[in-house]
C-alpha cells in the first residue's frame, strides 16, 4: 500500500540477502531472490499526450513494490495536492498493477530524445523504466470534493493525463540514489520478465488509503468513452485534462536543476586527482568566459550580452554536473574499497582479540578429549600386552602337556617292545627244547 505523504515521508528498502541486491550467482534470474520496497522515490516522468507531444514532470515520486519469492509487485506514482476545504495535502494515487503491464524496459532510447538532449545531465546519468500498459494506470482519489488549490491545479491536470495513458517513462537520477538501488532498477525488468508477477493485494489495498478512510477508483478513459454520443459531457471532461507546457515546466527544472548543481558541485577532498582535475577544468571554464567577454561584439547589458551569459552560464553548469558525476563514481568506487579493507580488518582484528578467550574456553574440554583418547589407547595396550602374556603362558603349558603325553607313549611302547622280545624268547627256547627231546 503506497503511504499517505501525510504520515510517511521517507522509504523503506527490504531487500532478500540471500543476495545482495538482485542476487549475485545463480543460473538465471527466476532462480534468483529478488526483494525490493521503495517508496516516495523522485524521477522524471514523461508521457505522450493525444497531440502526440511529448510531456514531462518532476512532481510525482513513484512507489515500488517487487517480491519474486511470492510473485506479488505492484507500482505506484504519487503526487501531494491541496484541495479546497482541507488544510493538509492530499496524495493522489496512480496504481500500475502488474497483470496490466504488457513490458518493462530500461535502455536509454526508450526515454523520449526531446528530454535526453534538453537537460543538464546526459543520459547516462540516469536509469530509465518505461512503462508499457494493456491499460491505463488506476487513478484512485480521497473520498473528499476533488476541487484543486490553484497551486495544485497544475499537478491535478498532470495525474489526469498518466490515467488516460498506457505507455510512460521516468528516469531516475544516479547521483540520488545508493549503488543497490542503481542495481536493484536496472535488474527490474529482467525480473519482471522472468516472474509471473500478480498484485500485492495488501499494498493495494484502498480501504487503508487516506488514514483508514479509504479511496475510490476513477476510470476517466471510461468515463470518456461512455459518454461519445454526447458531445458537450465529452468535451467538459476533456477540458479536464492537462493542458501542459513543456516549455514552463523544462523552466522549473532547470531552475532546480542548477540549483541542486551549485549546492553539490564541490568536490570530495579525499581524491587528489580527481580535485585536480577539477581545478583544471575549471580553470579552463574561466579562461572560455574571459574570452567570451573580452571579443564579444554586443554591449553590456543587453539582450544579446544576457543571451550569451545565459549560454555560458549553462555550459559551466553543465562541465561541472559532469565533473561532479565523475567525483561520485570515483568517491564511490574508493569507498566501496575501503569499506571491503575495514571490514576484512576488523574481521582480523576481532578474530585476534577473540582467539585467546576461545582458546581458555574449549582447553578443559579439549584436555577431557585428550583424556578420554588416552586412557582409551592405554586400555588397548594393556589389553595387547595381556594378550601376549597369555599367549606365550598357554604355549608353555601346552609344551609340558605334550611333552608328557610324548612320554607317557614312549615308555608304552618300550614296555610293548620288551614284552614281544621276553615272548620270543620264551617261544625259541621251548622251541629248542622240544627239539631235543
Amino acid at each position: 500500500m503506497p503511504p499517505d505523504s501525510s504520515t510517511d515521508s521517507g522509504d523503506d528498502l527490504s531487500q532478500s540477502l540471500t543476495t545482495p541486491g538482485y542476487a549475485r550467482g545463480g543460473s538465471s534470474d527466476s532462480e534468483r531472490h529478488y526483494e525490493l520496497h521503495k517508496t516516495n522515490l523522485a524521477g522524471d516522468v514523461a508521457w505522450e499526450d493525444s497531440n502526440q507531444q511529448i510531456q514531462h514532470t518532476s512532481d510525482l515520486q513513484m512507489d515500488l513494490h517487487v517480491d519474486s519469492s511470492t510473485n506479488q509487485a505492484i507500482f505506484t506514482l504519487h503526487g501531494d495536492t491541496f484541495l479546497k476545504g482541507s488544510s493538509k495535502p492530499f496524495p493522489l494515487y496512480l496504481f500500475v498493477y502488474p497483470e496490466n503491464i504488457q513490458s518493462i524496459e530500461s535502455s536509454p532510447d526508450t526515454y523520449p530524445p526531446i528530454l535526453t538532449t534538453s537537460g543538464s545531465l546526459p543520459p547516462t546519468a540516469f536509469i530509465p523504466l518505461r512503462f508499457k500498459l494493456t491499460e491505463p494506470p488506476t487513478f484512485i482519489v480521497p473520498k473528499h470534493p476533488l476541487v484543486p488549490k490553484a497551486r495544485s491545479s497544475q499537478l491535478l491536470d498532470t495525474i489526469k493525463a498518466l490515467a488516460c495513458v498506457q505507455d510512460f517513462s521516468i528516469r531516475f537520477n544516479k547521483l540520488n540514489l545508493v549503488p543497490e538501488i542503481r542495481s536493484q532498477l536496472s535488474s527490474l525488468p529482467s525480473v519482471f520478465s522472468a516472474n509471473e508477477l500478480k498484485t500485492d493485494k495488501r499494498r493495494g489495498a484502498l480501504q487503508m488509503l487516506y488514514h483508514g478512510a479509504g479511496g475510490e477508483a476513477v476510470s476517466l478513459r471510461d468515463i470518456i468513452a461512455a459518454t461519445q454520443g454526447d458531445t458537450s459531457i465529452k468535451e467538459a471532461i476533456e477540458e479536464t485534462l492537462p493542458k501542459y507546457t513543456r516549455d514552463e515546466h523544462s523552466k522549473t527544472s532547470s531552475g532546480r536543476k542548477r540549483q541542486r548543481t551549485s549546492e553539490s558541485s564541490s568536490p570530495p577532498p579525499n581524491d587528489k586527482h580527481a580535485l585536480l582535475d577539477f581545478k583544471i577544468r575549471l580553470e579552463r571554464l574561466e579562461k572560455m568566459v574571459q574570452e567570451s567577454m573580452d571579443h564579444t561584439p554586443c554591449r553590456y547589458n543587453t539582450e544579446e550580452m544576457d543571451d550569451l551569459m545565459g549560454s555560458i552560464d549553462n555550459r559551466i553548469d553543465d562541465q561541472l554536473m559532469g565533473v561532479h558525476i565523475e567525483l561520485e563514481e570515483k568517491v564511490m568506487e574508493g569507498t566501496e574499497e575501503l569499506v571491503a579493507q575495514k571490514t576484512e580488518e576488523a574481521h582480523e582484528q576481532l578474530w585476534d582479540e577473540k582467539r585467546d578467550e576461545l582458546i581458555e574456553e574449549i582447553r578443559p574440554d579439549i584436555k577431557q578429549e585428550l583424556k578420554e583418547e588416552l586412557r582409551e589407547e592405554i586400555i588397548q595396550e594393556i589389553k595387547r600386552e595381556l594378550r601376549e602374556e597369555l599367549r606365550e603362558e598357554m604355549i608353555r603349558e601346552f609344551k609340558l602337556e605334550l611333552q608328557e603325553d610324548l612320554k607317557q607313549r614312549l615308555v608304552t611302547e618300550i614296555k610293548n617292545e620288551l614284552f614281544r622280545d621276553m615272548a620270543q624268547a620264551i617261544i625259541s627256547a621251548s622251541s629248542d627244547k622240544t627239539v631235543r627231546l
